[in-house]
């Protein structure tokens, strides 16, 4: 076993378990970015997630943004604030704001796919 694997292994099982997924979406991504042969090819695959349980707001925000790596964040900037304000400020319940977070990114992936079926 290599120092790098092992120093790896260390350090995953010292994170939590939305932490460790969120370190294997961004392997997912890495490998897959390399994979592309056609400099010109954007990313278009999916980190599927699972949704923990007892999830945070702020929490699903990385965990979204980790699903999706594709969509530009300034693009989601205003509404995905707008709801966390909205539980922040207002009282608005976490799985509420963190299903209506979902929907947004989707609707802003869906967007993305048609942009790129475009070209």
């Amino acid at each position: 076993m290599s120092a790098e694997y092992k120093q790896l292994q260390a350090l995953l099982n010292d994170l939590s378990d939305v932490d460790r997924m969120a370190v294997i979406a961004f392997a997912e991504y890495l490998h897959h970015r390399q994979q592309s042969t056609d400099l010109n090819c954007e990313v278009r695959v999916l980190n599927p997630m699972a949704r923990p349980v007892d999830e945070r707001v702020p929490a699903a925000l990385r965990r979204l943004r980790l699903m999706y790596p594709m969509l530009d964040a300034s693009d989601l900037l205003a509404e995905a604030s707008d709801l966390l304000s909205q539980h922040l400020m207002l009282g608005r319940s976490a799985s509420e704001v963190i299903d209506d977070m979902e929907l947004l990114f989707l609707r802003h992936y869906q967007l993305y796919q048609l942009d790129v079926g475009r070209r």
